[in-house]
This record gives structure tokens, sequence and C-alpha cells, in this order.
């Protein structure tokens, strides 16, 4: 069973293998391209690796592999990297294409028992007449791995 949002936040609306995923525009720090990607070997499939931002090693997650989407394209400059954080967590999550803001988080269904079967998304909506699944960012902060030693050495310099 589904209920309504009680709260009115703006989302930030995103592609993911072609379908549209969205996200708490407050969770959100800032986009980039997915330059200076460190890789992590031994790592969980869904971590690619690692980038720098404000001397801090925040761990890069393919949203598509995680949530077990098909994803046949390679990585490449100009591929999109989305820094959220949440509860003091930082993640990047790599996705296709940022699409819009939007006011409408009041829409939203949010799940109850669905997140058994789908634990990624924490609700749904709608962008431009088509559906919008929003990402559950505790699901990836609590099973986000973490970071090698090495480098949570760096980080702590």
């Amino acid at each position: 069973m589904a209920s309504r949002n009680k709260f009115h936040e703006p989302l930030l609306h995103f592609l993911l293998v072609n379908e549209q995923r969205c996200v708490y525009l407050k969770n959100v720090k800032k986009v980039l391209l997915l330059n200076d990607l460190k890789t992590i070997p031994n790592n969980a499939f869904f971590v690619v690796g690692y980038m720098k931002d404000e001397d801090k090693n925040i761990m890069i997650i393919d949203l598509s592999l995680r949530t077990n989407s098909t994803h046949n394209e390679s990585y490449t400059s100009e591929t999109a990297v989305l820094f959220c954080e949440n509860k003091g967590k930082h993640l990047g999550f790599i996705i296709d294409k940022v699409l819009d803001l939007d006011n409408s988080s009041d829409k939203i269904k949010l799940y109850n028992d669905i997140n058994k079967v789908e634990p990624y998304y924490l609700g749904s909506t709608t962008y431009e007449s088509k559906p919008s699944l929003l990402i559950d960012l505790d699901y990836f902060t609590n099973i986000t791995l973490p970071l090698p030693r090495s480098l949570q050495a760096q980080q702590n310099h």
C-alpha cells in the first residue's frame, strides 16, 4: 500500500538507462563529470572507484548496476556523477543525464511494503507524464562498502 508524501521538497530528475529517477534536491551537493576516477580493486561489482572532492575520497557507485538495470555503455569523461550527502555520508552515483528540477514532491506515492522487493526506491512520482522513481539514499548509505584502509588513512590527514 502506498501513501502520499507530506513534505514539499524539490526533486532532481535524471535518466538512468533511459528511465526516469529522482532524488531530493537537498541531498544533491553537485553534479560533476567523471574525471579523475580512481579504481578500487577487489570491490563490489557496483563500486567503480572513488573521486576526490574537497579533500574527501567519495565512493562512486554505478547506480544502474546496483539497481540491476542493464547498462551497455562504457564510461567516458562526459559521464555524469551525482554527488550526494545523506546523514553525513557522501556518495557519488553514475547516472546517464540530468533532466530538471521539479517541485512536485507532494505528489510522490511513498512505498510501504514494496521496499522489500525493490529496496532502492522510496516511492514514485511523475515527471513530464512519465514515471520517476525516488531513490532511497538511506539504502545506499547503509550498504556502501568502506574505502580501503590506505584511502581512509589519506582521508584522515
